[in-house]
C-alpha cells in the first residue's frame, strides 16, 4: 500500500472511489470489485480512494498482494443524509482529488454514488478532460429510485437519481449486481439500455475461500436423524427484512416439532425492538453488531439460509445476504422472486422456494419429516457452483464486457 500525492499516467490505470460509503459498509462488495478488475487487468496501476475506516476494512479483506500494489487516497465522505448541494460540493471536492491526479485515460470506478455524486462526476471531467477515458457507477438500492415518484418541479425533478444519471459523462456505465435487476430497471426506464450493464455481485477471495466455504453442514443423515433442521437468519433483525415472517414461521413449526427444527437469528437486534418476544429462537439477535468471525461460524452451524422476504425488496437491489449464503453454501428457504428465479435456472435447485409464507412454511415441514441428505447435499453443490462464478476470476470476462472501450 502506498499512499500517493501524484498518480503516474498510463492507459493501464483503474481508479477505484467510494464517495459514499462509511466504516464497514460495503467493504465485501468492494473488496469483491477491486479483485475482479485487478484480475481481469493484473498489469493495471491500481488507486483506491475511500473514507479511513473503510479503507481499513478493504486492507483486511482484499488480497494482500493486490492491496501492496495499490496507491492509497483518504477522503472524507459526507455523513449520511446530507442534502444534494452540499453532498454535490463534499463530492466535487473527493472526485477532484483523484482527477488532478489523473492524466493517465484510464478508468475510474464509483463504488456507490447519490444523485450529486453524479453530477460530480460530470464537473469534473469538463474541468479535466484527459483524467480518464472511461467512467463506471455502481447502483445499489438506490437504483429503485427510478421506479419511484418524480417531481414535477424541475428544480426538484434535476436533484434526482434518473435526471442525475441522464447528465452523467456520455462513457459512463451504470453497474448493477444482478442480471435481474438490470432488466428491471430497463423495464422502467428504458431510455438507459445502452449505458445499464451488469456484473453478478462478486465475492472476495477471502470470503469465498474461506474455511467454513470449503464444506457446509450436511444435513443430518440417517445416523444423526435425532438433530435438529437449523434454519438461519442473516442480518439485521427488521420488518422490511423478514424477520418478523422469520419469527412467525419459527413460533409456528418449534410448536408442532418441538427438538426437531431451530431456527438461528445471526446478526443484530435494533433498540426499538427490544421488547419482542423471541424465545422460540434457539439463537436470538445480538444487541450489538457482532464481528465478522462471529458472524461465519454462527452461519457454519446452520442448515438453511431462511429469506422470507417480499419479492419487492430486492427486485432492484442486490442482496448481501444472499452472497453470504453463497460465500457459506447454503441453500435458502425463501420466498420467490426474480432474483432467486434467476438462479434457479441459471445453476438448478439453490433450495426450497415458495410463492407465500403459507407455501414455505409447507416447505419447511417437509422438510422437518423427511430429512433428504441427497438432496441437501445437491442443493448445497449448486451453491458452491454459483460462489465459483462469483469468485474474482470467474467474473472476468464479464467485467470486461463493461466497458465500450477495452483498450
Amino acid at each position: 500500500m502506498k499512499s500517493v500525492s501524484k498518480i503516474e499516467a498510463g492507459s493501464g490505470m483503474i481508479v477505484f472511489v467510494d464517495p459514499f460509503n462509511h466504516g464497514l459498509s460495503h467493504v465485501p462488495v468492494n473488496a469483491g470489485i477491486i479483485e475482479t478488475a485487478f484480475a481481469a487487468e493484473p498489469d493495471c496501476k491500481l488507486v483506491i480512494a475511500a473514507e479511513k475506516g473503510h479503507l481499513d476494512g478493504l486492507s483486511e479483506l482484499v488480497s494482500k498482494d493486490i492491496w501492496q500494489k495499490a496507491q492509497i487516497i483518504p477522503i472524507v465522505p459526507p455523513p449520511p443524509g446530507t442534502r444534494f448541494m452540499a453532498r454535490l460540493k463534499a463530492d466535487y471536492r473527493n472526485l477532484e482529488q483523484v482527477f488532478r491526479r489523473c492524466e493517465g485515460k484510464g478508468k475510474l470506478v464509483l463504488a456507490d454514488i447519490a444523485p450529486a455524486t453524479l453530477y460530480a462526476l460530470r464537473l469534473n471531467s469538463l474541468r479535466y478532460p484527459r483524467a480518464f477515458r472511461q467512467f463506471a457507477a455502481v447502483l445499489h438500492g438506490n437504483g429503485s429510485e427510478l421506479a419511484g415518484w418524480r417531481a414535477r418541479n424541475p428544480l426538484i425533478r434535476a436533484t434526482q437519481l434518473r435526471s442525475a444519471m441522464a447528465a452523467a459523462p456520455s462513457m459512463t456505465r451504470f453497474v448493477v449486481l444482478e442480471d435481474s435487476i438490470r432488466q428491471a430497471l430497463l423495464d422502467v426506464a428504458p431510455e438507459f439500455e445502452k449505458q445499464m450493464v451488469s456484473l453478478p455481485h462478486p465475492l472476495p477471495t477471502a470470503e469465498g475461500s474461506s474455511h467454513f466455504a470449503e464444506s457446509t453442514a450436511p444435513a443430518p443423515d440417517d445416523a444423526e436423524v435425532s438433530r435438529p433442521v437449523r434454519v438461519g437468519f442473516l442480518g439485521a433483525a427488521e420488518t422490511k427484512k423478514g424477520f418478523d415472517s422469520f419469527v412467525d414461521l419459527a413460533r409456528s413449526l418449534t410448536r408442532r416439532f418441538p427438538g426437531k427444527i431451530e431456527f438461528h437469528a445471526i446478526g443484530w437486534l435494533p433498540p426499538e425492538r427490544y421488547d419482542l418476544d423471541l424465545s422460540c429462537l434457539a439463537r436470538q439477535p445480538s444487541r450489538k453488531k457482532i464481528s465478522r468471525a462471529a458472524f461465519r461460524a454462527a452461519l457454519e452451524a446452520v442448515d438453511y439460509v431462511c429469506m422470507p422476504y417480499s419479492p419487492e425488496l430486492y427486485r432492484y437491489s442486490a442482496s448481501g445476504t444472499l452472497l453470504d449464503a453463497v460465500a457459506a453454501g447454503k441453500p435458502l428457504i425463501a420466498l420467490r422472486s426474480p432474483i432467486f428465479d434467476d438462479l434457479e435456472t441459471r445453476f438448478g435447485d439453490i433450495g426450497e422456494l415458495g410463492e407465500n409464507l403459507k407455501e414455505l412454511e409447507s416447505r419447511m415441514e417437509k422438510l422437518v419429516n423427511n430429512q433428504d441428505a441427497r438432496r441437501y447435499l445437491c442443493q448445497a453443490g449448486v451453491m458452491q457452483e454459483i460462489r465459483k462464478s462469483r469468485m474474482p476470476a470467474g467474473l472476468v470476462p464479464r467485467w470486461r464486457s463493461l466497458f465500450l472501450d477495452r483498450k
